[in-house]
């Protein structure tokens, strides 16, 4: 009896899984920077992303294809927007600096912040992701 009691108050307690993906974006034509787009994935569809604060990218320091540009400190304009939308990608903007062309792969950690409304609780997450890069 008191193992299941533990083994329920376990799984309650479990971190729910957040898939967490990494794509490059090169500079569009329209003048927009290159940038890693972060999409979530959460394993509960009653999990949700937070958007304040927001998610942080932190690459590889020995890597020298890309360099992150500093992102402009925003506040959410609405209640509806504490969190990020279930499609919604998040975009850290970079420099792509690397010489040689071709395709390259660059590791990093993405930390965030992610709640479930249903059951009151909010934690925080960590995923480690790769990057293909491929400069021209």
């Amino acid at each position: 009896m008191l193992r299941a009691l533990l083994l329920a108050t376990a799984a309650a307690s479990a971190p729910t899984s957040v898939g967490v993906t990494a794509t490059f974006v090169p500079v569009s034509r329209t003048g927009a920077p290159a940038a890693v787009e972060v999409r979530f994935t959460p394993a509960d569809p009653d999990v949700h992303i937070n958007r304040f604060p927001p998610p942080r990218l932190e690459l590889e320091p020995l890597q020298g294809v890309l360099k992150l540009s500093p992102v402009p400190a925003a506040k959410p304009a609405a209640e509806d927007a504490k969190y990020l939308g279930p499609a919604e990608p998040y975009r850290f903007p970079v420099v792509a600096k690397g010489t040689t062309a071709g395709a390259q792969i660059v590791k990093g950690t993405v930390t965030y912040f992610y709640c479930s409304q249903r059951a009151g609780w909010c934690r925080k997450g960590s995923n480690d992701v790769e990057v293909a890069v491929k400069l021209r």
